[in-house]
């Protein structure tokens, strides 16, 4: 008996043996194959860790941002997990509760509504009117600064071809930053999303990205694909710009992150294409966006509701 299992733990050290030996063969290959496979089976592919922010002498600013949230368990406890960071400012990307106005209000009560901008979606413009009184906006495409930052928040349910009054908001608005010393930064937010694995709207890219590319866009934030997913730099039409994958120093072409975590559900990633740095359609959250004014620096950390910061990255100006 004891020979049989000695036979039997020969056969089965031989067998990892192998199946180790392919795995280095096929990762030397294609390190794509594995990642994806372990992706597959909810093992999270971790990109960059955590950031040592304990050498900046600074408190920074924060910002929480999310879509996609709905009125489920998820969506309450994404909600929970942004307030625990006790942003500056909460900023929804579309899609908020999938119900009434009414609905959302109630869910966010616990937020001062001065703290709260939003993008708007399909879920909300046949309500439009009731959202912009509420949140004292004059329009569903809109402004606002803090501090260094000059945030825009467009939508896909107005026009935004050129001409149109949103393009033409966009414009000017991006001109009055080019002889502004104060605003460092410039982040986009809109919905609809022009780089996404899963789905993109290819004609917002070509209307929007060139002229991000001109004004030296940062980042832009999406939602509506019920996942995260970060890129590397971009230039119009996919042009990589910088290689690196957690930290920028003022890279040209815009990072584009969608968000679409909040709570709603979860829409699997099939492929990721050459651009996509990180993917996660395992976990909800937010995107955590930390400002440091005096370093000119702003890090950004997807942090899940279990509490895990599963992707971080800085750029520096």
């Amino acid at each position: 008996m004891s020979l049989i299992y000695s036979m039997l733990w020969k056969i089965m050290i031989i067998f990892l043996l192998l199946v180790f030996s392919f795995m280095i063969v096929l990762y030397s290959m294609e390190p794509r194959l594995i990642e994806r496979g372990l992706y597959r089976i909810g093992i999270q592919e971790n990109i960059c860790e955590p950031l040592d922010k304990s050498k900046i002498k600074e408190i920074p600013k924060k910002i929480a941002i999310v879509a996609d949230i709905g009125t489920t368990e998820n969506g309450f406890n994404t909600l929970e997990n942004m307030k625990s960071i006790n942003p500056e400012l909460f900023l929804f990307v579309g899609d908020l509760s999938y119900e009434t106005p009414d609905h959302w209000f109630n869910q966010t009560g616990l937020i001062k509504k001065e703290k709260i901008k939003i993008a708007f979606a399909d879920e909300e413009i046949s309500d439009k009117q009731v959202y912009l009184e509420y949140y004292n906006l004059e329009n569903v495409f809109y402004s606002f600064e803090l501090d260094s930052v000059q945030f825009i928040v467009l939508t896909m349910e107005e026009p935004y071809n050129q001409n149109s009054s949103q393009y033409n908001f966009l414009v000017s608005t991006l001109n009055q930053t080019i002889n502004n010393e104060i605003l460092e930064w410039k982040i986009v937010l809109l919905h609809a999303p022009i780089y996404s694995s899963n789905t993109e709207i290819s004609h917002l890219r070509d209307e929007l990205q060139p002229v991000f590319d001109k004004f030296d866009v940062d980042l832009v934030i999406h939602g509506d694909v019920h996942g995260y997913e970060r890129t590397f730099p971009l230039l119009f039409d996919e042009k990589i710009t910088d290689f690196s994958k957690c930290t920028f120093d003022d890279p040209k072409g815009e990072i584009f992150i969608t968000v679409g975590t909040g709570g709603h559900s979860h829409s699997p990633f099939i492929e990721k294409k050459e651009w996509s740095i990180i993917q996660n359609d395992n976990d909800y959250g937010f995107l955590s966006i930390g400002l440091y004014k005096n370093e000119k620096t702003l890090i950004g950390e997807f942090i899940s509701n279990n509490g895990n910061i599963v992707d971080s990255f800085q750029i520096r100006k």
